[in-house]
């Protein structure tokens, strides 16, 4: 997302604090956070992820989740996917 030319104006930043999280991806024009879903076994990573997306939420921020496996098989489906996504949200100064 940092180097793909759909999303330069969108200012996507990596592994940025936002509060006491760190997300995999923010942009804070479009107050868009995207998150990479594990698959994990445990319940505990994915209470700590529904955690950290409500209190997002709850501070105004548009948070899409995105699954490590769907990266991992088919990685231009997600980034046209997200590009699609993001296309609709208005970029706002701050």
């Amino acid at each position: 997302l940092t180097n793909d030319r759909r999303f330069a104006e969108k200012a996507f930043k990596r592994q940025v604090p936002i509060g006491p999280h760190i997300v995999d991806f923010v942009s804070f024009p479009l107050r868009v956070v995207i998150t990479i879903v594990p698959e994990e076994k445990s319940s505990l990573p994915g209470k700590t992820q529904a955690d950290t997306c409500a209190w997002l939420e709850q501070r105004g921020y548009c948070v899409i989740a995105v699954s490590a496996r769907d990266i991992e098989s088919d990685l231009t489906a997600v980034t046209n996917e997200l590009a699609a996504k993001l296309a609709a949200q208005p970029i706002t100064k701050t």
